[in-house]
């Protein structure tokens, strides 16, 4: 019955662990897990509760040393543990009311291993829950506003500190013998822990929303001052133009006078018609931004097509209809745009025609937005561009149409296509307006 009830044991400690990890692990892994909790249970049921120390540092160095990722890792096992003691002190209370001693689950391994069963029970109720309907919650929430890294790195110190004041409480708890008074207190020290870690990640996330609302407030100014400048040092040089014009007039007029058209239509072609180019064509492609009325994506679209011109590509821009609003939101549909226009003008660059078109078309029911570039070498099936781990500009760097994807997978109603012919790409978008 001992080996029996670790065995159980095992599995409170494994199944929390893995529902708040956020990462997935192979077979071996988990296995290798399970086994480390295991050994560790056998460790603290035949010394004492202070073993749960060696467990909580041996779990987090081996998952962190697969996963890579510290912060999360760390945190999902303290996480997992505040679940698992939560549950059990939970049952405390039950046994206790029941009139069975606590220190009797110890000595008594029947009653052990009801006890983890039902424990086991809830936990697996709650780790259901959590995966199947509050993660999801959370990440079509905050996963497109907050960074995990950066809200851990606020609530971590709560959840250290908690954690300590549990663990000297239960090694206390364990010499001092756990009478009734001693389980009641265990039981209310434990929840508030819990809720102070609650309230703890609640405050952190609220304040990281203001902090990225501000740094997004911020980068809204910085771009529209941008294009603002760009637009009105466009009118500066139409207003020069038109003041040039009469000069330009008068230039030709010897040529008129002289009756010399032939060296008049060499001079128009060669001179004054490539001038007039310079400034009107320019104009009229930046111009049409104006009929973007939503401003955190005229904001962004506008830098990104100001900085793919001044990297010299040729950049045709299309909004004929004014456009004020979109059955997206706004931030995922800037977020998704740019990285489309980052693709684009990345791969514009390295092609010889060195072209990209951003075009908004506003048809009765739907409002169709499309992005395409001019891109070199052979063409690439788009199931293979989709994947994470696939990039043509390096390691590490394949993550931005996955992401686009993701973004796109909370959007149903939005058609996305995709085409690539005659070595140019398009990424099309296709989205009512209600």
């Amino acid at each position: 019955m001992f080996i029996f009830s670790i065995f159980l044991s095992s599995f409170l400690y494994f199944f929390p662990i893995i529902t708040f990890l956020p990462y997935r692990l192979s077979i071996k892994q988990y296995l290798t897990l399970y086994f480390l909790l295991f050994f560790s249970l056998i460790l603290i049921a035949t010394t004492s509760n202070a073993a749960v120390i060696f467990l909580l540092i041996v779990v987090s160095i081996y998952l962190c040393k697969i996963t890579k990722k510290n912060l999360p890792t760390v945190c999902s096992v303290i996480v997992a543990y505040f679940l698992l003691v939560l549950i059990d002190q939970i049952i405390s209370i039950v046994l206790t009311e029941l009139d069975y001693g606590v220190a009797s689950t110890h000595t008594d391994y029947s009653l052990m291993t009801v006890s983890c069963l039902a424990g086991l029970t809830v936990e697996l109720v709650i780790c259901f829950l959590f995966s199947h309907f509050l993660l999801p919650f959370l990440k079509k929430k905050f996963q497109s506003v907050l960074e995990l890294n950066e809200v851990l790195k606020l609530v971590f110190p709560t959840l250290f500190i908690c954690l300590l004041i549990v663990l000297l409480n239960f090694i206390a708890g364990e010499k001092l013998g756990y009478t009734d008074p001693i389980v009641y207190f265990n039981f209310f020290l434990v929840i508030c822990c819990t809720l102070w870690t609650l309230f703890s990640a609640f405050h952190s996330v609220k304040t990281l929303i203001a902090v990225e609302k501000q740094k997004k407030k911020e980068k809204l100014y910085e771009t529209l001052q941008q294009y603002t400048e760009k637009i009105e040092d466009m009118n500066l040089e139409l207003r020069t133009f038109k003041h040039d014009y009469a000069n330009i007039m008068l230039s030709m007029t010897e040529y008129f006078e002289m009756k010399q058209f032939d060296k008049l239509e060499a001079y128009f072609y060669d001179k004054v018609l490539p001038f007039g180019r310079q400034y009107t064509s320019e104009t009229y492609r930046l111009g049409t931004l104006s009929n973007l009325k939503i401003p955190e994506l005229k904001g962004m679209i506008s830098a990104k097509l100001i900085y793919a011109h001044e990297m010299g590509l040729f950049v045709s821009i299309e909004i004929l209809d004014p456009l004020e609003q979109i059955s997206m939101e706004t931030l995922d549909l800037a977020r998704l745009l740019g990285i489309y226009l980052d693709n684009a003008v990345e791969a514009a660059l390295q092609s010889e025609s060195r072209q990209i078109w951003f075009a908004i078309v506003t048809f009765p029911n739907t409002i169709v937005i499309s992005v395409k570039n001019t891109y070199s070498g052979d063409e690439i099936p788009y199931s293979q561009l989709k994947g994470p781990a696939f990039s043509t500009k390096g390691a590490l760097r394949g993550l931005g149409l996955y992401n686009a994807e993701k973004i796109l997978s909370q959007y149903p109603h939005v058609l996305h296509q995709t085409a690539m012919k005659d070595h140019i790409f398009e990424q099309r978008l296709t989205i009512p307006f209600s």
